[in-house]
């Protein structure tokens, strides 16, 4: 029996941050999917549901703390944890 390659989903409006993480979580072994706003990172979840989500709060239009609860109203997603990364001081 072959182990799952955890899969994460990063999201943040950033696109070099994006590549960044994303280069580095691919190095490390995990399969990436990126999204850069709130609404595309709720497709994505929908349509390749992650083991785990990495999302920027800071986000144009939906940030993610909104984007955060409305993953959590929705029955389909609502388990897939969510773990914030900013660069607030």
């Amino acid at each position: 029996m072959t182990e799952k390659t955890p899969f994460i989903l990063i999201v943040d409006d950033e696109p070099d941050f994006l590549e960044i993480l994303s280069t580095k979580l691919t190095t490390a072994g995990f399969q990436v999917e990126k999204a850069q706003s709130g609404s595309e990172a709720i497709k994505k979840a929908k349509s390749h549901r992650p083991d785990l989500m990495l999302m920027d709060i800071k986000m144009p239009i939906m940030d993610g703390v909104e984007t955060f609860l409305k993953i959590k109203e929705d029955p389909d997603i609502d388990g897939i944890p969510v773990l914030f990364l900013t660069n607030l001081g």
